[in-house]
């Protein structure tokens, strides 16, 4: 995936712009960060929740890393060289659907339903390894409702 790919999924997303700062690019929707691409172009920024950004971190950690500021998760860092791009499309959907509110996300569903369609729940890509040692990690953690029922992630996942 390239950070000419990331751009053109970003900008397809409802109200997002891309303001360019500091030679980054910078995607936003409502006024917030969800995605950056640095000067390097190699890697992508994507905000996430601290969840969020474990279940991607404990899905592909050969190409996903923390993206920590002042001690804390904010999201993860994407090798764009060798990430997938559907996963990659899922996270900047998934930070996107974090900005971008209820009423964007409820016109979305009504007006737009292919956008929409875009934007399920990407635990979907996460497998089954993974999603046991992200429980072992965060137990304190509350999970995601639709990874609380074990049926849901029988359905969801595959065991390896």
């Amino acid at each position: 995936m390239t950070p000419v790919d990331v751009r053109r999924y970003a900008l397809a997303l409802p109200d997002t712009s891309e303001e360019p700062q500091l030679s980054c690019s910078f995607f936003r929707v409502r006024n917030r960060v969800f995605a950056t691409v640095p000067p390097c172009r190699r890697y992508l920024h994507v905000f996430l929740s601290t969840v969020d950004s474990e279940f991607a971190f404990a899905a592909h950690p050969e190409f996903v890393e923390r993206l920590v500021w002042d001690d804390h998760v904010v999201g993860v860092r994407v090798d764009l060289e060798h990430a997938l791009p559907k996963f990659v499309e899922r996270l900047i959907s998934q930070a996107w659907a974090r900005d971008a509110g209820k009423h964007l996300l409820d016109g979305c569903a009504k007006l737009r339903p292919e956008v929409f369609a875009r934007l399920a729940a990407w635990p979907l890509l996460v497998n089954f390894p993974a999603l046991f040692a992200l429980c072992l990690y965060l137990p304190a953690s509350p999970l995601p409702a639709e990874l609380r029922d074990p049926v849901v992630v029988v359905r969801h996942g595959t065991p390896r």
